[in-house]
């Protein structure tokens, strides 16, 4: 499971940004989780409304690089951890790139390179993450990305079934694609979204693990999309 966590880690909290921009990467994030089709769902506020008890929603704006929700009840954990409509809170960059929604209950951490969210659980069920490859294009990202993967042994990004979608009015590039951890033979699914915009290559990410509601996640992921607004 440790291997699970490296692995994930590095995928949600930058290192992959790292190879495209010869940095030295994020520090290692929580750990990050099909059919791409999935119908659009409605408009989701830009701001969240806290579950009953979990007074800590105000993140927003938080200047702080960890934020950790107060307890909640394990009824309301179930809502969070299943429910594709939990709660999305306004999050602000605090390098003032962008605001995005993201789900209340969710584990947040932020640093340099950008954001990652992840679902608690053993392993974590699901991440999702934003990043900034600072003057790389898309082409130079993905080529990073599949450089880097290739050399962990966990996977193969290929681009067979990329798409076409949208984030803020932009054109972006969505590509699905899966890899197994070799150490614990257990199969990881992945959507990562690419763009260029403000000087930057933008991949945000769904990462979901077994024993996740797949088309829950992904839901969530889309109303992340339709939040994610750069300023």
């Amino acid at each position: 499971m440790q291997r699970i966590a490296v692995f994930a880690a590095a995928l949600a909290a930058g290192a992959l940004v790292a190879a495209a921009c010869g940095g030295s990467g994020a520090k290692p994030a929580a750990s990050t989780t099909a059919s791409a089709s999935t119908t659009a769902p409605a408009p989701t506020p830009r701001s969240g409304t806290p579950v009953p008890g979990n007074t800590a929603v105000a993140i927003v704006g938080s200047p702080l690089p960890t934020y950790t929700p107060s307890p909640v009840s394990d009824a309301q954990q179930t809502a969070i951890a299943q429910g594709a409509n939990v709660p999305l809170a306004e999050f602000k960059d605090p390098k003032g790139r962008f605001v995005v929604g993201l789900p209340v209950g969710w584990t947040i951490k932020s640093d340099v390179v950008g954001v990652s969210a992840s679902l608690a659980g053993r392993p974590v069920a699901a991440d999702l993450g934003i990043a900034c490859a600072p003057g790389a294009t898309v082409p130079a990202l993905i080529a990073a990305d599949q450089s880097l993967l290739k050399k962990v042994g966990d996977g193969d990004l290929t681009l067979d079934k990329a798409f076409s979608t949208t984030v803020d009015g932009i054109t972006a590039r969505e590509v699905p694609w899966q890899g197994v951890v070799q150490a614990a033979n257990i199969t990881v699914k992945h959507w990562y979204v690419y763009f260029e915009a403000k000087g930057c290559a933008w991949r945000l990410l769904l990462n979901t693990y077994p024993g996740a509601n797949e088309q829950e996640m992904l839901t969530i992921f889309r109303r992340m999309l339709d939040s994610f607004h750069l300023q």
